[in-house]
This record gives structure tokens, sequence and C-alpha cells, in this order.
């Protein structure tokens, strides 16, 4: 579409509106683009559901009247009001009217608490901006094979959209299990969904987003842990025209998008807290070494994993010299390289008693630990990680040893970015930072932490 029309357009003018609003009405009064992209135009815009639905009446020749002022336009007019979401499935729209209340219904069930600002949290691209937060109960307990049930599937798409899955690797089972869950969660939802597989490689993920392109898919929920090759597949998809959601790294530099998060800092920062009371309550605040598990080649905003432990731990036991500040590349939060990279540091500092780790995610921690328990230095020693990955979970379940707590994302919630991913496609608000929570487990309360690699097997 031209950015100059000459035809009679529907006029819509609100001061907060740029003339971009009057261009996407008019393309569409004018017939010049359908239906659906001019809810996704209009709702990138920032327009409230009734004024899209408003226009949607006028242009169909329903009863209800084009708008002819700032104010007619901004009114409701008769759409109906927004029902609260019950426990029946809102049904897809048949008509214009019907349009508002069936996204009003979705807009509440995907978003229970609603999209704002968060000024607490840290997010990517120093930008805070159109925050949305899942809560931590906002499931039931009886999904498949004991796990957490979210109730953000509890809706009907309007159209079978065909939805992608690129996952970080088939290599990561975690990242595979997402795969079946988003898949199942698809269907539910009357959309399809194929996977695609980036292999931990810049050039397969970028190879990957082609193929999602040239497929015609709809939206994409991308699974990238390099952030620099994030920021060419968002302006991939942005070019085509196809929405994409980032799962837990971020695109670089680029504030507008969408991210599904955990909050690096915050989460992280918790786990050091921890770990510092557990310093003072058994080392009497004694620290001769800490062994920080990072994976540089995921950027910045992942670094802020360490940076959030470190001030938690500071928190607790001030005055740790960076001297005895460690960092260790564990390449993509592998195991195995923590565990070799750690075994290298240990021989170096062979005089640390009191050791503290910490990894950028749970199988980097563990990775640390089998390393202090080879050298035969675990006994003064406490570790902690993040995610919620099988390792972890296993090491809560053994006998007390030097893994002492992690912070744990069921694997459930990162499905939410599927369900924020059709509600953008029917026309719906969606955020920029969508925040799943990640409360924190030991030994104390891992017995009621749900299954997690579930659907893989099944």
């Amino acid at each position: 579409m031209g950015s100059d029309l000459d035809i009679n357009p529907v006029i819509w003018r609100q001061s907060s509106r740029t003339e971009a609003i009057d261009r996407v009405i008019n393309g569409y009064a004018a017939g010049q683009i359908n239906r659906r992209e001019f809810i996704r135009r209009a709702a990138l815009l920032g327009l409230a559901i009734p004024s899209i639905t408003t226009v949607l009446a006028a242009c169909a020749g329903s009863s209800t009247p084009a708008p002819a002022s700032a104010a007619a336009a901004s009114a409701p007019a008769s759409a109906p009001a927004s029902a609260p979401a019950t426990s029946a499935a809102a049904a897809p729209p048949s008509s214009a009217a019907s349009l508002a209340t069936a996204l009003a219904d979705v807009q509440k069930i995907v978003y229970p608490v609603g999209i704002d600002s968060r000024k607490a949290y840290q997010g990517p691209n120093n930008s805070t901006q159109d925050a949305a937060q899942l809560p931590l109960d906002y499931h039931t307990t009886d999904g498949l094979g004991g796990t957490w049930h979210w109730k953000f599937d509890n809706f009907k798409a309007d159209k079978p959209y065909r939805l992608a899955y690129c996952n970080a690797s088939a290599k990561y089972d975690t990242g595979v299990e997402l795969g079946f869950r988003m898949k199942a969660l698809a269907t539910s939802l009357g959309c399809t969904m194929d996977i695609f597989d980036n292999n931990f490689d810049a050039d397969t993920t970028i190879k990957n987003a082609d193929l999602v392109i040239q497929g015609g898919y709809d939206y994409c929920n991308e699974f990238s842990v390099l952030p620099d090759v994030n920021k060419t597949v968002f302006n991939k998809f942005k070019a085509a025209g196809i929405g994409v959601n980032f799962l837990a790294i971020e695109a670089t530099g680029e504030p507008t998008a969408p991210l599904l998060d955990g909050d690096n800092f915050g989460r992280s920062q918790q786990v050091g807290a921890y770990i510092g009371k557990f310093v003072n309550d058994n080392f009497g605040g004694q620290v001769d070494l800490v062994i920080l598990g990072a994976q540089p080649k995921a950027g910045a905003y992942t670094a802020t994993r360490e940076a959030g432990f470190m001030a938690g731990l500071k928190s607790v036991v001030p005055g740790i010299p960076d001297s005895k500040i460690k960092t260790i590349d564990t390449d993509t939060g592998l195991l195995d390289v923590a565990q070799t990279k750690a075994t290298d540091l240990l021989t170096a500092t062979p005089n640390a008693k009191y050791i503290v780790g910490w990894g950028t995610n749970d199988d980097a921690a563990v990775g640390i630990v089998r390393a202090l328990e080879a050298a035969g230095r675990d006994k003064f020693a406490a570790v902690g990680g993040q995610g919620g990955l099988p390792s972890a979970i296993a090491e809560l379940q053994k006998p007390e040893n030097a893994f002492k707590c992690s912070v744990f994302f069921d694997n459930g919630e990162w499905t939410w970015m599927t369900s924020i991913g059709v509600l953008a496609l029917m026309g719906g608000q969606t955020a920029v930072y969508n925040l799943i929570p990640a409360p924190l487990y030991d030994r104390s309360n891992i017995s009621t932490f749900p299954p997690q690699i579930v659907y893989s097997k099944a």
C-alpha cells in the first residue's frame, strides 16, 4: 500500500495518533488491504478493540454509522462490553460486532493481569516498555502426566493459523519438550505448528528463518541463543510481515522485538541471596573463590544473570574482592564444558577452601558441582543455578550436596508465546516483554515441582 491514497476516507482523528492510522483506515475502506491485515496493522498502531470494531462495522455497511468525528471514532459505539473470561473457551468471532467481545475475552485469557510498564524489570536494550506478567498460580495441576495446565489456552483462534517453532537445538531436551508442548497447544487453539532445528548454529538459524518466510507461515516462536543472529532474524520476519516472539534470548538492539523472559537479573539475584545466607550460616561468611559459569556468546543481557547473582550474594556477604571472582565460559551452558572448565580453575586455585558457584543455567551449575566432587572439594561449597532443567531437579532430589538451590521455570510457561502469537494474529494487543515466574526451589520444596519432560516421552 502506498503512503498516499486518493479516496474518501472513514474519518478517524485522534490527537495521539499519527497519519499512519488514517492511511490504514483509508486503505481498508478502499479495499486495498483485507480485514485481517487491517486488524493486524491497527493493533500494531495501538488502536483499542472497540475502535477497530467501529471501523470494521462501518466499512462492512452494518447498522453502525461510520465515525465522523474524533469523539465518535474513539467511542465503542455499538460494540458490546467486554465480558470476563469464563471456563468456556472463547469462540472465534463471526461478525464485526462479535469481534470486540471475542478479542476482549481472549485478551483477558492470554494476559490475565493486563499489560503495563514494570520499572523493576531490567530488560534488554535498556527498555522496560510494555511488560506483562504471567501469574504463578495461573494453572491447574491436572495436565498430562501430572504437569501443570496453564490457562492461557482457553480459547479458539479465529482462523487455522500456520505457526512455526525454531528450537535452539534437538540436542537440548528442554527445547525438544517445548516443541511437543507448543504443538499440542497450537492444536488445541485450532492451529498447526511445524518445528525447525537451529542446532545452536548461526547459519542454520538464519536458514530456518528463510524457510519459515518462504513457507508462508503466519507466526514464529524463535528459540536461538545468539542475540546478534536474533537481530537478523527479527528484521527478516519484520520485512516479510510475519510476527515473531523470542524465547529467553533477545534480539540485539531491537527494543520492540517481543521477548518471553524470566527477568535475568531479578531471578538470579534471588539465588545469590540464598547462597549468601547459606555461606553466612555454614561457612562463617568466608568465601575463598566464586566460580561464575557464564555463556558469553549469548550476549550482554544473558550476562546480567551473573550480575544479578553477584548482587544477591554481596547483599548478604559484602566485601568479596574481585580477585576471588572467576568466570568460566560454559559455551551454551553445557554441563560437560562447565565441568571441564571448573576442573581447570580448581586445579589453578588449590588453596581455595570455601567455594561458591553459579551457573548461567542449571546444567552449568551441575557441571561445577561435578568438578568439585571429583576434586574432593565439595564439602565446603555452595552452588546455585537457574532454569528448572532435569539436571537440577535430579540434584535436589538427592541427599544434601554442593548444589543448594535454583529458580525454576515450568516448561509449560514457555508455551505462553504460542497463545501470544495467536492473539497478535487475531488483532489483540500484545506486550514487548512477557515475563514468566521463576520461584526458588531447594530440597525443602522440590517435591512440589511438576514433571517436566513428559510430552516428548509420551
